[in-house]
């Protein structure tokens, strides 16, 4: 196999931020590009895989942010371009109809040796399978585009962007980072909070993840969707999604979606089993995590972040 080009330079953190993620994890992380992007040190190995991955013109990427939103989404794409096929949706769970192009940074066979956390070959080797796979693909991501193949936006390919209030995001992140036991036991919302801002927690920086997809938001096959529109209007963005992927589906195709996903829209049905309640998206409960003072710095850090970007959450548009 030949040599993977990669432009971009992986880096260990500063002597500053490691003691920040100190704090925070037991694992070693690494930095990548001017950005900054971080990641776990397997990366280094895999990178330059996810980097050159071959995109084909009828894929469908689902992209965003962690805890953006995206396991719902993947639902509600995989049925539309799959005539609505409930039954085989019930039989594979989702990762075997849409996997995740870098499962193998978490999952990897080397790092699995408690039997219990081992995962089947099918998802460790995922972007491998994906590159042979012969049926149309459908791929998730939480890469940010610059991390992804040069071409996904001009292969012809569909993309689908998550974006999701930020508070939600980093509340959601936390409570799951605590419960899986992806930081430190004891480690304080505040402590988590102050590591996330200054991009140390996976794939940030956050606002630069955003923006990078927010400038092909008018790109013809790049769909941005924002989680609470999805939330609260759902037949109405299943109908908008279909009309994305190029499909017409009846008003009984999107109430079987709608019925299907509705559980999805705080667990996903077939997601996994054994860990369902990683999947639960509860919005505005950043309001039991950012109180006091950290309600005005974080709404400080988002405005900072979004101004003369036309990005609006739905919290700004409420007035909450």
């Amino acid at each position: 196999m030949a040599e993977s080009k990669f432009p971009l330079t992986v880096s260990e953190l500063s002597e500053e931020d490691r003691e920040i993620a100190k704090k925070l994890y037991a694992e070693e992380f690494v930095q990548v590009g001017e950005k900054k992007w971080f990641t776990r040190k397997s990366f280094t190995k895999y990178g330059p895989e996810f980097y050159n991955f071959s995109v084909r013109s009828d894929d469908v990427w689902l992209l965003g942010y962690e805890r953006s939103g995206t396991t719902v989404s993947q639902e509600i794409a995989w049925l539309i371009c799959n005539n609505v096929d409930v039954d085989k949706a019930k039989q594979l769970t989702l990762i075997q109809r849409f996997p995740s192009l870098e499962h193998i940074l978490f999952y990897s066979p080397e790092e699995s040796k408690d039997e219990e956390k081992k995962i089947s070959d099918q998802i460790v080797k995922s972007y491998a399978d994906l590159s042979e796979a012969t049926e149309k693909r459908f791929i998730k991501s939480h890469l940010p585009f610059s991390l992804l193949p040069t071409n996904l936006t001009t292969s012809g390919c569909k993309i689908i962007y998550l974006i999701r209030e930020p508070k939600d995001v980093i509340t959601s992140n936390y409570v799951i980072y605590e419960k899986f036991s992806k930081i430190k036991p004891f480690v304080e919302f505040p402590v988590f909070w102050d590591a996330f801002k200054k991009n140390l927690v996976l794939w940030g920086p956050y606002f630069e993840h955003l923006k990078e997809a927010w400038k092909f938001r008018e790109h013809e096959n790049v769909l941005v969707v924002f989680y609470d529109d999805l939330l609260n209007n759902q037949k109405e963005w299943i109908k908008k999604i279909a009309q994305f992927l190029g499909k017409n589906l009846s008003e009984e195709n999107i109430a079987s979606i709608s019925e299907y996903c509705k559980k999805a829209f705080t667990k996903s049905p077939t997601a996994d089993k054994t860990d369902e309640e990683k999947f639960v998206l509860e919005t505005g409960k950043w309001k039991k995590y950012f109180v006091g003072p950290l309600e005005t710095e974080v709404e400080d850090w988002i405005n900072e972040n979004i101004k003369d970007t036309g990005i609006c959450f739905s919290s700004k548009a409420e007035n909450q």
